[in-house]
């Protein structure tokens, strides 16, 4: 038997590059609709997950479906821009998520440093 942590952490890029990150239960998967702006989740009675996301990059929707299995497999799941090729939210463990951002923050700074 296979206990599976179902609390994850979602994290959404903001307009100004930076992610907003928010913990959820995977079977309250909806709760993200009131605390993402943009952000419209369903659950569907094949065990997907649709995503309806508002795209801080482009401003336009973007629809994402996954399994519900993916989740449970995978320790993070990245979703993107498909017109710009960026990559907009973050689904997984905490503290994987967490390494991606702050990953994501060391390497911006090193740029900006650059520049």
């Amino acid at each position: 038997m296979f206990l599976y942590d179902t609390n994850l952490s979602f994290a959404l890029k903001n307009q100004v590059g930076q992610y907003d990150v928010g913990d959820f239960a995977l079977f309250k998967i909806n709760s993200l609709n009131d605390k993402f702006k943009g952000v419209y989740v369903k659950y569907t009675e094949n065990k997907e997950i649709t995503f309806k996301i508002k795209c801080p990059l482009c401003n336009k929707y973007h629809y994402y479906t996954y399994n519900l299995d993916t989740f449970f497999k995978r320790e993070i799941t990245i979703g993107g821009c498909e017109l710009l090729g960026e990559q907009i939210f973050l689904i997984g463990h905490t503290e994987k998520v967490a390494g991606v951002i702050n990953k994501y923050i060391n390497i911006k700074s090193k740029v900006y440093a650059m520049l």
